[in-house]
């Protein structure tokens, strides 16, 4: 923050991170940023120098973020302040018995553009009339991502014409639930592609689908394997092209991976119990896009049913993308007309 002058109207963005994960997911992507930093922490000192620092005339926070002491600080000096890609459930503080005492919070935003219509009830039920449906910018990411899909020398050689699930980032948990199936139905190839790619965890799921699996980084056309195991990072938004069903990691902790990337292709989905606080699983399940399972029986019952319903969940998820796509242009426009 010391090399940037305060004010300097050449810094047009600004991106910041409480958490060095949030770091390691930036450094995947390219952004136009003049500086990338952690953000102090949230108290009223931290916030009072940060903005008088750069003295911001518009800050964006994401999803979840709401800290009051930035967002008071911003208001100060004048800054507009707009929350993008919101989400709100029910049993959040701010509609609760005591939610008038949180309502200040979101009343510091100028405008909060939110995912979908549930959330933009909840706001205008607390009286706050600055919400605005956009929908969730990530739609218009995957669509893009799948515009730039390319061949894959290692998946292309490892196919044989058999259907191919993928069990994308996932947790030991959900590989657990899979092994069973996966040993007893070798009509199908598989692809997975492990949330942990450290070594231990890599040289374990060798063992555990020993001998059908080897490693992608390894991959030798002459071994015949019906296990493929991605040991590597930067591949599973584009091996999704390949899957017939996904199963995607996360749902049986309450930290749900990104199903949008292997919907985007209109294949379906599978994944765990703990789903209440990502909005696009909801309405992905409920359009039958995406099914839930708890353990390997019901892997077992949900495939066949899913794979002979294939063409169905695709003409349903490609009407999905088409009405959720464009949330960041819509954003752009009303901050421009406004």
């Amino acid at each position: 923050m010391q090399q940037l002058k305060a004010k300097d109207p050449s810094i047009y963005l600004i991106v910041t991170f409480f958490s060095p994960s949030g770091m390691d997911f930036y450094q995947k992507r390219n952004h136009p940023a003049d500086w990338v930093g952690y953000l102090p922490l949230p108290t009223n000192n931290n916030a009072k120098k940060f903005i008088r620092h750069f003295h911001p005339q518009q800050v964006f926070f994401v999803k979840y973020e709401f800290w009051d002491n930035y967002l008071a600080q911003a208001k100060k000096i004048g800054a507009k302040i707009y929350c993008i890609s919101a989400t709100f459930r029910r049993n959040q503080r701010f509609f609760g018995s005591f939610g008038f005492l949180f309502k200040k919070t979101l009343q510091y935003f100028d405008r909060i553009f939110v995912q979908n219509k549930a959330s933009l009830e909840l706001l205008e039920n607390i009286g706050i009339s600055t919400g605005f449906l956009a929908g969730d910018t990530r739609v218009d990411k995957v669509l893009e991502n799948k515009a730039k899909i390319y061949p894959d020398e290692v998946a292309t050689q490892f196919l044989d014409g058999r259907k191919v699930i993928i069990l994308g980032s996932c947790w030991p948990q959900g590989e657990q639930i899979w092994r069973e199936f996966i040993f007893d139905h070798p009509e199908f190839q598989y692809i997975i592609a492990p949330h942990n790619v450290n070594a231990h965890h890599i040289e374990s799921l060798l063992k555990d689908f020993y001998p059908q699996g080897i490693c992608y980084t390894k991959f030798d056309i002459n071994k015949k394997t019906n296990v493929l195991i991605v040991d590597c990072i930067g591949k599973l938004s584009n091996l999704y092209q390949y899957g017939d069903l996904a199963y995607v990691g996360g749902g049986f902790t309450g930290k749900l991976h990104n199903i949008l990337e292997p919907s985007v292709f209109g294949i379906p989905i599978v994944i765990g119990p703990k789903h209440a606080r990502f909005p696009e699983a909801e309405e992905l399940i409920q359009r039958g896009v995406t099914h839930v399972i708890e353990n390997p029986k019901e892997v077992t019952t949900i495939v066949p049913k899913l794979l002979e319903k294939r063409a169905e969940i695709a003409q349903i998820a490609s009407e999905f993308f088409e009405e959720n796509k464009d949330a960041a242009r819509k954003i752009v426009n009303k901050i421009e007309d406004w």
